[in-house]
This record gives structure tokens, C-alpha cells and sequence, in this order.
């Protein structure tokens, strides 16, 4: 029963939703939230709800173009969690930074300047990256 499960050799198998819409690590894409495929992930982390891919080049050289990553559904991280959020329509994964004018989405490529969060009513926290 255990290897029918995917559980022989502590290996977990656990289908996943893998969103098709990017998130952007760069200047942000809309995610629809029907838009995605069921996949089979080998080992994910424990607390993961769905899967998205990263699409550019300023979370790098931590999270690099085109990987999948995994979220965790959440509306409240800490200064300094990496997330994906979603501000004026798009979506981003980001850093997120409190500053003395309110919060940031920061970038790990220093080429990349932060997302300054003016709006907080357009603002929110989709999840924290795993």
C-alpha cells in the first residue's frame, strides 16, 4: 500500500496546482486563478497549495527564469518573506520590505528597483514562497 501511495523511501507524491500564467519576477502578470494544470510533485514542501513559475531575471540569482516554485496560501508574511503578490493587477514575487513610507516589493537583482506599494486598497498577499 505504501509504494501504491508514493510513500515507500520517504518519497511523497502530492498533486499540486501549477498555475500557466507567470509570476513575474520583473514587471508583473495577471494570474487567473482557472488557468492551470494538476501536477504530480515528487517531495514539495508540506505546506504548499499551489505552483507557479517565475518569470524573469530580478529574484536571481535565488530564484532563477522559468522555475517552479512553491506557495503557500497566506494573507499576512513578515518583513523580509519572499512571496507573491498581487498590486494594481499584477502579480509579482517579490521580497517584501516595511520602510518608513509603508511596504516595498524588493528585488534580490540589486538591476531592479522596488515596487513601491502607494495604494494599499490595490494591494494584497496571495502566499508565502516556500
Amino acid at each position: 500500500i505504501k509504494t501504491q501511495l508514493g510513500l515507500s523511501n520517504g518519497l511523497v507524491v502530492k498533486t499540486i496546482k501549477l498555475y500557466n500564467q507567470s509570476a513575474c519576477a520583473g514587471n508583473g502578470n495577471f494570474v487567473d486563478s482557472e488557468d492551470y494544470e494538476l501536477i504530480e510533485v515528487s517531495n514539495p514542501p508540506i505546506n504548499a497549495d499551489f505552483a507557479i513559475r517565475v518569470q524573469g531575471k530580478s529574484m536571481q540569482p535565488v530564484i532563477e527564469d522559468e522555475r517552479i516554485i512553491y506557495v503557500q496560501s497566506t494573507k499576512q508574511l513578515r518583513d523580509g518573506d519572499v512571496g507573491i503578490f498581487c498590486y494594481q493587477g499584477n502579480v509579482y514575487c517579490k521580497q517584501l520590505r516595511e520602510h518608513n513610507k509603508g511596504v516595498q516589493l524588493v528585488s534580490f537583482n540589486k538591476e531592479y528597483q522596488p515596487v513601491l506599494v502607494e495604494n494599499i486598497d490595490e494591494f494584497y498577499i496571495i502566499g508565502k514562497v516556500l
